[in-house]
């Protein structure tokens, strides 16, 4: 598994651009809290 990983850093590392992360990485509260999500499960 390190070895794809190191493949896509590599890839990552020619050309930031070209890769988009379209996941949520910093969670929100706010947003959370809309979906009804209370914040102690965002800390878990």
């Amino acid at each position: 598994m390190s070895d794809i990983n190191s493949l896509y850093e590599s890839f990552i590392l020619e050309d930031p651009a070209n890769w988009f992360w379209v996941h949520n990485r910093w969670k929100n509260p706010d947003r959370a809290k809309k979906r009804g999500i209370t914040t102690d499960a965002l800390e878990t």
